[in-house]
């Protein structure tokens, strides 16, 4: 997990995947100061993770989805 300075929310871009018609994937990650941590896809804005911490701070996925791009 990652935050800014102060525990500010945080943005990160990173390559994904490419697509059978050549189009490149990209994974955008926001993360706030209390542990949640949400994945897009830009592949039709789809939602690949939302992590969320429980009350003692262990973190699990809550979206139901896909790994992949063959998924």
């Amino acid at each position: 997990m990652t935050t800014g300075p102060g525990g500010a929310p945080t943005f990160e871009r990173h390559e994904f995947g490419v697509t059978d018609d050549g189009e490149t994937v990209e994974r955008f990650v926001l993360t706030n100061a209390t542990g949640m941590t949400v994945t897009l896809l830009s592949l039709g804005c789809i939602i690949q993770s939302v992590e969320a911490p429980d009350r003692t701070g262990a973190r699990a996925n809550v979206a139901l989805g896909f790994s992949g791009l063959d998924d």
